[in-house]
């Protein structure tokens, strides 16, 4: 993306909604007389031609049903394929912003379509007598590797917990892969509670941006947030896939605005700091949990995780003062000394599994994680910081 030097543009508005229909074409119906003869030729030609190589009739015959019987698994598959990608063709559908829902159902399928949701405000957790944790952090995955077992305690004091993602930890591929991180996440979530893994999905406005907001059912004081803004990589370069757009390159100013990766919006540095600083004055939590951003502990950590430290530490000193800030080392725990016990490193390895097992990049099991050494120094390992 070509830089540019207007900062702090405005928020741009909302396109107006337009109707369109969905039209889906009647499918053609088989010829069954066109198939019958079809089928009488075959057989023909192939008993004409058993004659001449001295092929036996009941060989032919055997030929012949194997080849109907391929043909209709073959027919079946595809009509398959047809009926799965019906849509009703009843009444017009508003095109406003679109959010690919990622929403499991109670057999914990992917429901992986492209959903139209309703904008609604964003509102705050209930069931918080307990207290409440804000975990705000840049990938599917840093909270449940830098942050737990702390997390999971939170969840079983029985406080609110609400945890948003700043970007869609994409890596640079396309929405099938980050659909994949947000499964997980929840698979996650839903197993440190002891819930079925079934949520409720909303399109959040919070000035004019929206967001994609989601309950676990049956308990309504844990709730994700993904923002998903592009993965910026390591060095805060970007990727190809993304125009090489960052976070990193939106905060040095190299970039005047960022776009979702699911195309919903756009934001700049102060709207993306403004969208946070909303989140906290909406949870207004007794705790926040984010990323190390500065100092030898955040020394070859992903640039992600330092921005969204920074700007989490930057909106929490003038939105929430009051509330306890606890940042956690990234990557460089790897080169620390491991400091949790072999149980509670199983306990972390098990939450950590529940969402590996969905994103494709990384191990997807207990072998192929037990053969990781990085994610194995992870799960005996957690350094936190009090401010």
């Amino acid at each position: 993306m070509a830089k540019t030097t207007k900062k702090n543009a405005s928020v741009t508005d909302q396109p107006a909604n337009k109707t369109i229909k969905k039209v889906v074409k009647p499918r053609k119906k088989t010829t069954t007389k066109a198939n019958r003869a079809d089928l009488k030729f075959v057989a023909g030609f192939l008993l004409h031609r058993s004659k001449r190589f001295g092929i036996r009739r009941s060989q032919v015959v055997r030929m012949v049903a194997g080849l109907v019987i391929v043909g209709l698994v073959v027919g079946s598959f595809f009509v398959g394929l047809g009926h799965g990608s019906k849509t009703k063709n009843s009444e017009p559908v508003k095109k406003s912003h679109q959010f690919y829902s990622v929403l499991k159902n109670k057999s914990g399928a992917a429901a992986q379509k492209l959903s139209l949701l309703p904008a609604v405000p964003l509102t705050s957790l209930t069931g918080c007598e307990k207290g409440s944790l804000d975990v705000i952090v840049a990938h599917e995955d840093d909270d449940l590797l830098f942050m737990n077992m702390d997390l999971a305690s939170e969840i079983s004091a029985g406080k609110c917990v609400r945890t948003v993602y700043i970007t869609a930890g994409d890596d640079g591929h396309s929405r099938g892969y980050w659909g994949e991180r947000e499964h997980g996440i929840q698979q996650a979530y839903a197993y440190m509670v002891g819930a079925d893994n079934v949520w409720t999905e909303e399109a959040a406005s919070v000035y004019g941006h929206l967001i994609s907001v989601r309950h676990l059912v049956g308990h309504p004081s844990i709730g994700l947030i993904f923002v998903r803004l592009p993965d910026g990589n390591v060095n805060g370069s970007g990727f190809a896939s993304n125009s090489y757009t960052s976070l990193e390159a939106l905060a040095t100013q190299r970039i005047e605005r960022i776009s979702t990766v699911d195309g919903s919006t756009t934001y700049s540095y102060t709207e993306l700091k403004s969208l946070i600083a909303n989140i906290l004055r909406v949870d207004a939590p007794d705790d926040i949990f984010s990323q190390v951003s500065k100092g030898p502990q955040s020394v070859g950590d992903h640039s992600d995780h330092k921005r969204v430290g920074q700007m989490v530490a930057e909106v929490r000193e003038i939105t929430r003062p009051d509330s306890r800030l606890a940042t956690f080392v990234g990557y460089t725990t790897n080169q620390m000394d491991a400091n949790l016990s072999y149980d509670q490193a199983q306990q972390k390895r098990e939450i950590f599994l529940k969402y590996a097992r969905d994103d494709s990049l990384i191990c997807s099991g207990d072998y192929s994680c037990a053969g990781e050494s990085t994610y194995q120094n992870y799960f005996y390992r957690k350094y936190r910081n009090q401010e």
